[in-house]
């Protein structure tokens, strides 16, 4: 004859809108009452904020003066892309297929006014140099400052935790670009793992951190597309579009546009010399105009 065994077991129930959920009580993390909500500013509407979960003070999350925005100029069917930061806090991209690089121009500048972008930082290689005369001219009410960069010139003069500068870690401007790009999102990652009381976990500062938009599945799965390697002389490099090409990856433009926002003037020459056509000749990076 069988015999069953019945055993019983805890659950905690928690009801989301009208419906009524329930989780078994071993999996359920230490139930905490609902503090001060702190707003991000310019998060998505849907991201209501931080809170202070482990009795930690949670910094101040001011946005940068008038917030960054990358921008990767596309030629013919390629696209154009702009991704705006404030801080930790990456709003939505926007892009657009447009062969006219005035019309482009605009479009850059009218996403940097709306939502009161102070600087705007542009591939000026290529296309992106179709784009210069129209930047250097336009005149907008809120105060845009415009900024060509190549990354294809060398490094910035940083220093690292290692004590060495970009100029002995990295090949080019891109490379160091990417580095700090993908230093923030592997401490968003360590919060993340903090947070949830897992292995590899660490507290950073939430101005240390990147938080993404969570609809914007583009830019998330580009930046998990691009390899790195090191060239002749031990430096990191990044991977060319002619080798994304060969393994069937088209021009990653939302990624090319996010590292932009982490071009720093404080940590070399990155801008200073006012815009002309023979600077832009010579491969500088530049402030262009207000």
């Amino acid at each position: 004859m069988d015999t069953t065994t019945l055993t019983s077991q805890s659950y905690l129930t928690f009801r989301l809108a009208d419906e009524l959920f329930a989780a078994n009580v071993s999996k359920v993390l230490p139930i905490l009452e609902l503090p001060k909500i702190t707003k991000i500013p310019r998060a998505p509407a849907k991201l209501r904020g931080v809170i202070n979960q482990r009795a930690t003070e949670l910094p101040d999350i001011a946005r940068s003066k008038n917030g960054v925005a990358g921008a990767d100029v596309g030629a013919g069917k390629a696209l154009s892309v702009v991704v705006p930061r404030f801080g930790p806090v990456v709003l939505k991209s926007r892009s657009r297929k447009d062969p006219d690089t005035s019309d482009t121009a605009h479009w850059m500048l009218d996403i940097c006014e709306q939502e009161k972008i102070g600087r705007l930082n542009f591939d000026s290689v290529g296309v992106g140099a179709g784009v210069v005369s129209t930047l250097k001219k336009a005149v907008r009410k809120f105060k845009i400052e415009r900024y060509a960069i190549n990354t294809g010139v060398e490094p910035t003069s940083r220093e690292w935790p290692d004590e060495r500068t970009s100029k002995e870690r990295f090949g080019n401007l891109k490379a160091e670009l990417c580095w700090l790009a993908r230093e923030a999102i592997k401490r968003s990652h360590e919060y993340w793992l903090w947070l949830h009381k897992q292995d590899g976990g660490f507290n950073h500062k939430l101005d240390e951190i990147i938080v993404l938009d969570p609809e914007d599945a583009t830019l998330a799965a580009q930046l998990s597309l691009v390899k790195w390697g090191r060239n002749e002389k031990g430096k990191i490099v990044i991977e060319s579009k002619e080798a994304l090409k060969k393994r069937s990856i088209p021009s990653p433009d939302y990624f090319d546009a996010f590292v932009l926002t982490f071009v720093d003037d404080d940590e070399g020459d990155i801008s200073g010399i006012r815009f002309d056509t023979g600077d832009m000749d010579r491969g500088n990076r530049f402030r262009i105009g207000n």
